[in-house]
């Protein structure tokens, strides 16, 4: 039976931004848009087979797609040593989809794109120059969309939570100092004789 092969550096970085965020791996899988356990195998950098373990590496697309869904940067990418994901990444995040050069007549074009459908609310600006995102499909565009507000929202949430430590902290120091003046005040009133 084979060894179980180590985890790859950037499964590790993926699995570290997933579990940072607090995503579901399945939620994170489906957002870049492989199976759950495509996922989990890029992530151990392993798959089970009939008699021990193969060793599983991501191609870069495939890995700049879970890096997006769980906001790992180009530059984390690099750092594991996948510059081929980081560069794919980069131009997910350029959105580019397709390879860069000249519109083609199966590349919609800016003018191409029909405005957002009367029920899609935009929450914040970002999310509106996604939708004009040429280079990609209005599901594609809606997927991202909901991506970034699921980041904005765990990042409102980890700045709020970081606020809400640092209040208990102050809280406690001042009910520390209120109870040492407590006990001072105690010691002082109560006479020696009825101690």
């Amino acid at each position: 039976m084979s060894e179980r092969p180590p985890q790859r550096p950037e499964g590790a970085l993926i699995e570290t931004a997933q579990r940072s965020l607090r995503i579901q791996v399945k939620d994170a899988a489906q957002a870049a848009g492989i199976s759950l356990s495509h996922w989990r195998q890029i992530v151990t950098g392993c798959q089970a087979i009939k008699g021990g373990y193969k060793s599983v590496r991501a191609p870069d697309g495939t890995l700049a797609k879970m890096a997006n869904a769980v906001g790992v940067t180009p530059e984390e990418l690099e750092s594991a040593g996948r510059a081929g994901a980081a560069s794919a990444l980069r131009a997910i995040k350029d959105g580019l989809t397709r390879p860069p050069g000249p519109p083609s007549a199966a590349t919609p074009t800016a003018s191409d794109i029909p405005p957002p459908p009367d029920e899609v609310v935009f929450s914040h600006p970002v999310e509106l120059e996604i939708w004009r995102q040429h280079a990609t499909t209005p599901a594609e565009r809606a997927d991202y969309i909901a991506t970034v507000r699921v980041r904005r929202v765990a990042t409102e949430l980890r700045q709020e939570n970081r606020q809400l430590r640092a209040e208990v902290r102050e809280l406690r120091a001042q009910l520390e100092q209120l109870q040492h003046q407590n006990e001072s005040t105690s010691a002082i009133a109560t006479p020696r004789g009825s101690q």
